[in-house]
């Protein structure tokens, strides 16, 4: 038996992946300690031992309003990978350094985005480590391919050429924000594209098909797909009318009520039964004024069950809800918000398994056309159907508790 810390970050769409590959692990006799907030304890199965982050002021920087400015601007970058030196990462490093000298694990495994400070408090204690990532990878051979792809859909500038004027352009704005981190932090080396991953092992919850450039990514790299927690299938309807599933997550962004009010105005006529999950931050009592016979209106939803009698999903393309929809088959209208988003979204399309709109664009005409071209294609749902099937494991246990165990094998553990 072993001991094995998870250090992930306290949302729903970092934290679900990760529950098939500790379920697996506690079965294989593996001792684990997974660090999370008060909010998320009470959602964790009774199973998982849980530690408390100090708290979950901490983790601001991925749900609160200071974000919004983040992926705006060349400077706002640089600010961006800053993060890494600033005081929330330190006071986490320093937390993380001490639980690992006072449970003294075989190995870790940490969330790959913004866990950065977990992976360093396991390099300096000279501890293995392992990354989860709960969207797909980046490595810098895949920035090279396409760097205004990256620019685009992973920094989100717009692609001014004033600016970027080629890719050799692109490449070195990359290399000069990389030399101003190591000077202004004394580093000797800082990669925007590595600083994430693991050298030992890197679990994505994703397939080859849905991973941008997947050839790309070394032997360290596993992608694994994904599960859902607890075994979920699609519902049929005792009736032919249409089921609508419509959330933008749980985060901050969810608070967009303009947004809500273009579902709501477009589709208040539709024949389809609607469920609308407005998340946390606002109150039912926004649409009190608007007849919406063919609406129900809730802050939180079981997504999955609800997905499961769903024809249609309306989303924001948050990677965890992305695979909810494809192992059940349901088509997507993706509006992305912010960024991994941005690519999740672009491979739904390009594989034929939903449309993507403009949040900036976003209008009733817009959307009503959108939802009815999905009912009006089947290919849509097949498309879904078929790229879900590349996401689902086979065999007893979870891919990713697997690979764990071989990385054990392999290190001596």
């Amino acid at each position: 038996m072993s001991r094995v810390l998870f250090f992930i970050n306290p949302f729903y769409g970092h934290i679900n992946p990760n529950m098939p590959i500790i379920r697996d692990l506690i079965k294989m006799g593996e001792e684990i300690i997974f660090y999370t907030t008060h909010h998320f304890r009470e959602h964790l199965p009774e199973n998982v031992p849980v530690k408390l982050y100090p708290s979950k002021d901490l983790f601001k920087w991925g749900i609160e309003e200071q974000v919004t400015e983040i992926n705006t601007g060349l400077q706002k970058i640089l600010l961006y990978y800053e993060r890494d030196f600033g005081p929330i990462y330190q006071t986490l490093y320093k937390f993380a350094k001490g639980e690992l000298e006072v449970h003294r694990p075989d190995y870790i495994v940490y969330d790959y985005f913004d866990a950065s400070w977990a992976k360093r408090a396991a390099e300096d204690l000279n501890l293995l480590h392992i990354s989860s990532s709960p969207t797909y990878a980046i490595c810098k051979e895949a920035f090279l391919k396409n760097p205004e792809e990256f620019v685009r859909y992973v920094w989100r500038i717009p692609m001014d050429r004033s600016v970027f004027k080629d890719e050799k352009t692109i490449k070195t704005f990359a290399l000069t924000i990389e030399k101003c981190i190591c000077r202004k932090y004394r580093l000797k080396s800082f990669s925007l594209f590595e600083n994430g991953n693991s050298k030992y092992l890197n679990l994505i919850h994703t397939s080859k098909e849905i991973q941008p450039y997947s050839t790309l990514f070394n032997d360290s790299f596993r992608f694994i797909g994904y599960e859902h927690y607890r075994e979920i299938t699609p519902i049929k309807h005792p009736s032919k009318k249409k089921k609508i599933y419509i959330s933008l997550g749980s985060t901050v962004r969810s608070k967009d009520i303009d947004f809500f009010m273009i579902c709501v105005k477009s589709l208040k006529y539709s024949t389809a039964h609607i469920v609308m999950s407005i998340g946390p931050y606002l109150e039912k009592s926004e649409f009190d004024h608007m007849e919406l016979k063919n609406f129900t209106i809730i802050n939180f939803a079981n997504q999955v069950e609800e997905l499961s009698k769903a024809d249609l999903f309306i989303t924001h393309a948050g990677h965890n809800s992305v695979n909810d929809a494809l192992l059940l088959g349901v088509p997507m209208i993706c509006i992305p918000i912010q960024t991994d988003q941005f690519i999740v979204s672009k491979q739904i399309s390009e594989n034929g398994a939903g449309i993507t709109l403009s949040r900036a664009e976003l209008n009733e005409e817009l959307l009503w056309k959108a939802v009815n071209q999905i009912f009006n294609q089947d290919s849509y749902k097949s498309s879904s159907i078929k790229l879900g099937q590349t996401l689902k494991r086979k065999g007893k246990y979870n891919k990713g508790a697997l690979e764990i165990i071989k990385f054990k094998e392999r290190n001596g553990i």
